[in-house]
């Protein structure tokens, strides 16, 4: 994508002529320090070359601007760590940091290879990063001094937010455009097997994905960057909770379209962004809804069948309860009470037969067969007619279903553990014996494998913080904190970070894992 490309359309600022140039002086700059690197691994090729030179660019363009985007990152790594740049050395928690800072410049090159050179582990105060920063900073420190402050991007940024539409298309370009995003999509779209952004991608990518600026999402800094009130700002990063969910049109003009929810039986008033309106009465459709001053508006790509009939709506229903129910929880409050209920009592059973919230088998067969006779007894203890219930909805010949388990979990004879999450639920994760092993070495002589196998831990979105933390306070940290290149006196908040950067879902809201499939009958629309 040329540098052109990354602007707001139709707003130009009188500053934003001279980017390209500043971008080149850039670029020809790194390409000749890199020379000098003592790690060769960070020198970039060409393409990488000009992608950074441009982030630079743009970073400067911000700050000189005062612009917000980075200024929003730094409140939140306070709010968050209490400091603006955690992890970088130099950084006195009780002194602003401003303008070009060199420790400024750092934090950003080392967020940018790391995301350039995509499964790099790289350390937060590599000494390449430290020297490139000081001649980096001192350059733009120069070269920006004699601009005009007069940017496109705080034009676009500082227009009109009515509609959530107008918040939508600065969502879209903060996500897919802007330095602090871009390349974070792209390597999003790699990670969900995408050759092409398409709305749907775009939509959760700009919604819902924690990215490795302190887990931040899009959502978050556009929050924080734009001019919003605080109620507006709340509004829009509670917009990870999209409500999808299937609507039948109960009528339509070119105004608004009333929708039933048919899983809570809400009724929602959606503002028309096109005229005239798509849509018609009696038609059903899967799609995500965003609140923004009072108002509903339809968000990300849709389903439509043009006719729905009573079985099709119970069909669907009856699917949503059994498959996607944390879906659900998120806008139907008494099912998330239920599914609390239901949680907590599963966790005293766990607990009573376990005698922990951790147990560890001798591999997956172990586990399985354990784990099997204590869903058994929770059957044998359930009311009949609940369990003539569940086998006849499920169409199961014994009341104790079968679980899949994956063979590569069945297979494994290095240990697997159960850990029971109260909050959320059950988690299995295998070769716990190699995972223990690597956490009693205190970050000593630690071997490829292990490293591979702590690396898995912080980064797998399926292992939670709760897990994680269970293991360190029965083993230790330092060998996470050696394993992610962290400096001795930065424990303090390294492991935290670490958590934001990789786990930063847990940090908002979340839900049982648990279904509810026999409550849809409960509670008709």
């Amino acid at each position: 994508m040329l540098f052109p490309s990354y602007r707001p359309e139709e707003y130009t600022g009188r500053g934003d002529k001279y980017l390209k140039e500043i971008s080149n002086e850039l670029r020809r700059i790194i390409a000749k320090k890199q020379n000098f690197f003592s790690d060769k691994n960070l020198k970039l090729n060409s393409q990488n070359l000009r992608k950074i030179a441009t982030c630079l660019t743009e970073f400067g363009e911000d700050i000189h601007n005062e612009i917000g985007i980075w200024n929003s990152l730094e409140f939140y790594n306070i709010e968050f760590f209490g400091t603006p740049l955690p992890l970088t050395i130099d950084i006195d928690k009780n002194k602003e940091v401003s303008g070009f800072n060199k420790a400024r410049v750092q934090y950003l090159l080392w967020n940018l290879y790391t995301e350039l050179l995509f499964g790099m582990l790289i350390g937060p105060n590599h000494p390449d990063f430290i020297q490139l920063a000081e001649v980096l900073s001192e350059f733009l420190q120069k070269r920006f001094s004699s601009m005009p402050k007069n940017s496109g991007v705080k034009m676009f940024l500082e227009s009109a937010n009515n509609q959530a539409w107008d918040v939508k298309k600065k969502l879209v370009w903060m996500g897919t455009r802007s330095y602090l995003f871009r390349h974070h999509f792209e390597n999003y779209l790699v990670k969900n097997e995408k050759a092409e952004p398409d709305i749907s991608t775009i939509d959760d990518f700009i919604c819902q994905d924690c990215t490795r600026w302190s887990g931040l999402g899009v959502i978050d800094i556009l929050a924080s960057t734009i001019r919003i009130s605080d109620n507006e700002r709340r509004t829009l990063r509670s917009w990870h909770e999209r409500h999808l969910a299937w609507y039948k049109l109960l009528s339509a003009d070119d105004i608004q379209t009333k929708a039933l929810n048919i899983i809570n039986g809400e009724t929602y008033l959606i503002t028309n962004s096109r005229n005239p309106n798509p849509y018609k009465e009696g038609q059903l459709i899967q799609a995500s809804l965003v609140p923004w001053n009072s108002m509903w508006y339809w968000s990300g790509s849709q389903r439509r069948y043009e006719k729905c009939d009573h079985q099709l709506i119970e069909d669907v229903r009856k699917n949503l309860f059994q498959h996607c129910s944390r879906i659900i929880y998120r806008y139907h409050k008494s099912y998330l009470e239920k599914a609390k209920e239901s949680l907590k009592k599963q966790h005293t059973e766990f607990r009573d037969y376990f005698g922990d919230n951790f147990f560890l088998f001798k591999d997956g067969l172990s586990m399985a067969a354990d784990l099997q006779k204590l869903y058994r007894k929770r059957f044998d203890s359930a009311p009949p007619e609940q369990v003539k219930r569940v086998m006849k909805d499920h169409g199961l010949k014994n009341p104790c279903p079968d679980m899949p388990f994956p063979e590569e979990l069945l297979d494994c004879e290095n240990g697997v553990a159960l850990y029971f999450n109260k909050e959320e639920g059950l988690e299995i994760i295998k070769d716990m014996n190699s995972i223990i092993i690597a956490m009693k070495k205190q970050g000593n002589n630690l071997t490829k494998d292990e490293l591979f196998l702590l690396r898995g831990l912080i980064r797998s979105e399926s292992v939670s913080i709760q897990f994680v933390s269970y293991l360190i306070d029965k083993f230790s940290a330092e060998s996470i904190n050696s394993t992610f290149l962290l400096d001795h006196d930065q424990n303090s908040i390294g492991l935290h970070y670490l958590f934001r950067s990789y786990k930063g879902h847990y940090y908002r809201t979340r839900y049982p894992t648990i279904s509810l499939p026999d409550f849809y009958k409960s509670d008709k629309c």
